[in-house]
């Protein structure tokens, strides 16, 4: 019987926030009028994951545009207790506006904002009281904490993206392949670019070198997935690191005296290693990379390790992309023949200008090629970048956003 009152309970929930975001969706054309016709825009950035905040430099400049007064409102963190606090110290280091929300209040009470940008679009990540549905007196849009490469109904229509007024896009390319399995066909779709390809593209003398390394020897980062073995959903179950991780780190021994390698795993990793090993194990695996004299344990921004690196070897999807925008050899490990199936055309497009890797000898020949400066496919990729990575109209991905926002110059009609 209290399963079923649950059950009964859980499903009259459920129609009531259907009827809560029709109605937001009604209201939305008069929430945007009324917010281009403001003179300064309130805006939200909803941040307590620092390697996730992928829009930091659209942020700063909106903190430099007249027409928007950004904040940066950090939710207490679920999944990764206590990252919230890493967040907070790096504004104010940085001199950012930012507040840590109360988990009892709603989002517009605290911050009073006209529009809000989730980090993610996982509502099981945030309290309650900060999940969309809870914020329906905001404007939502949503920028993808990484590139869009993945055709997957579950994926492409997690129940936030119904009531935004933009979804960012990547490319034409991307979008387009999107319309199919989006539950709008892609209505709220905007092609801007992304903030994140800003800076990605920039020169790297912009960037601060994070390596501890001058030696001379060749930068190689390790960057490993936290989809491993068959925990993670079928479709988005990249890792590799059960196959590949002790054959990297061995391999970085061997090489010591020629490469220096940056060990980035994703945050989530050490959590989802438990699962398979015990944290004995894990904490032992971890420990061999910080102890050896040639490599160096990096969990936090990364945009200096790519930018002052010479290669990369990594399992996880939005690197795909992001890596080949450094335009430097980069390797994928193949879980198997079938996980890029589903992968949009642009993805696969960079897919095919990585070297490929799952086996030992495979990963060696590839260490060796970057010692050696050989890379056959540097015009292919190179071409790449040029094609699907720059943002459109001549404009960053920043300044584009800004006008779609504000519907003006090439965005007017949006």
């Amino acid at each position: 019987m209290k399963w079923t009152k649950q059950r009964i309970k859980a499903g009259l929930q459920w129609r009531y926030d259907l009827l809560r975001e029709h109605v937001y969706r009604l209201r939305l054309p008069l929430l945007t009028w009324v917010m281009r016709r403001k003179n300064v825009v309130n805006v939200t950035f909803l941040v307590n994951d620092l390697p996730t905040w992928k829009t930091e430099n659209l942020f700063t400049a909106m903190l430099a545009h007249k027409r928007f007064n950004p904040i940066v409102a950090i939710p207490v963190a679920i999944e990764r207790p206590g990252s919230h606090l890493e967040v907070e110290e790096y504004c104010k280091s940085k001199g950012y506006p930012c507040m840590i929300l109360d988990s009892e209040k709603r989002i517009k009470t605290q911050t009073q904002a006209d529009i809000v940008f989730y980090l993610k679009p996982y509502q099981t990540e945030y309290h309650p009281r900060h999940r969309y549905v809870e914020n329906l007196d905001m404007i939502h849009m949503y920028v993808f904490y990484s590139f869009h490469g993945i055709l997957d109904p579950a994926v492409l229509n997690k129940p936030m993206y119904r009531i935004l007024l933009y979804d960012f896009y990547d490319n034409e390319l991307s979008a387009e392949d999107a319309k199919t399995d989006s539950w709008n066909h892609g209505k709220n779709f905007c092609v801007t670019g992304l903030p994140f390809a800003d800076q990605l593209l920039e020169a790297k003398e912009l960037s601060p070198d994070q390596w501890r390394d001058n030696s001379g020897r060749k930068r190689i980062i390790y960057a490993p997935h936290h989809t491993i073995g068959d925990i993670h959903m079928k479709g988005c179950d990249y890792g590799t690191f059960l196959e590949t991780g002790n054959i990297v780190l061995e391999l970085a021994k061997k090489y010591k005296d020629k490469v220096y390698f940056a060990f980035k795993p994703h945050p989530l990793l050490w959590q989802r290693l438990t699962w398979v090993w015990d944290e004995a194990r894990v904490a032992a695996y971890f420990k061999e990379w910080e102890g050896l004299e040639n490599a160096q344990y990096e969990n936090g921004p990364y945009m200096g390790l790519f930018k002052h690196s010479d290669a990369m070897i990594h399992d996880c999807s939005s690197f795909i992309a992001e890596y080949i925008a450094m335009d430097k050899p980069v390797m994928f490990l193949l879980k198997d023949e079938h996980v890029i199936d589903n992968l949009n055309r642009a993805f696969k497009y960079a897919q095919k200008v990585h070297y490929h890797g799952k086996t030992y000898d495979e990963i060696e020949h590839f260490i060796q090629m970057v010692i050696n400066k050989e890379d056959p496919m540097a015009d292919e990729r190179h071409e790449f970048v040029q094609k699907y990575m720059c943002p459109p109209h001549g404009k960053t991905a920043c300044t584009n956003i800004m006008n779609a926002i504000l519907a003006q110059e090439e965005y007017a009609n949006q």
